[in-house]
């Protein structure tokens, strides 16, 4: 794309680039602006809104005849679900908005569970429900209830969605679930008193 760099405005020379990471890296994402006049301060956006309480680092280089560079370096550490979304850098030049290019940061790795199954004292013969609620990436999540490591239900049954709740007739029994982005990846079994 050609950029045309005008006396009284700026443009992003660099802008951050896609990237795909495991839960629980480290990233750094970075920008950097070319402008004429005073020295243009870097904001961060995430999925079009400001980036609050970011591990921002800003090195301002003043070049020759008035011009600026400035480059922005974003810090994220042990990446979370939360941090996926689109990142752009915005920076005011001479009273104009310039917005960089965006750039999507997705997490790859198994699912996790944000809530799994709690152990249970029951009667015998006592119904009960268990649930469990797991999250990508990737998506979607689809679960799989093992009862005595048999499976309970298919990835076609609704049961399969996240979240998730299993009714247990009042008998002996293990079940665990299992979640699942096209195959069966085993979960730690939730051994509930009474049950064998």
């Amino acid at each position: 794309m050609l950029q045309i760099f005008q006396m009284t405005s700026g443009y992003f020379q660099e802008s951050p680039s896609n990237l795909t990471l495991s839960l629980g890296k480290d990233v750094k994402l970075s920008c950097s602006i070319l402008a004429l006049g005073e020295a243009p301060e870097i904001s961060w956006l995430r999925d079009g809104e400001a980036f609050e309480f970011a591990d921002i680092n800003q090195m301002q280089v003043p070049l020759e005849e008035g011009e600026w560079e400035t480059t922005s370096e974003l810090s994220i550490s042990s990446l979370q679900v939360s941090d996926m979304g689109n990142y752009q850098c915005v920076a005011w030049v001479n009273g104009s908005e310039i917005v960089s290019e965006g750039a999507y940061l997705k997490l790859e790795g198994l699912p996790l569970f944000s809530e799994e199954p709690q152990d249970l004292e029951i009667t015998a013969d006592t119904p009960f429900n268990l649930s469990c609620r797991a999250q990508g990436p990737p998506d979607p999540v689809l679960v799989i209830w093992l009862q005595d490591s048999v499976p309970v239900n298919s990835l076609a049954d609704p049961l399969a969605q996240t979240p998730s709740v299993l009714g247990v007739r009042g008998e002996s029994a293990q079940a665990m679930p299992a979640s699942s982005d096209h195959k069966m990846t085993p979960f730690k079994r939730q051994q509930l008193p009474g049950w064998g």
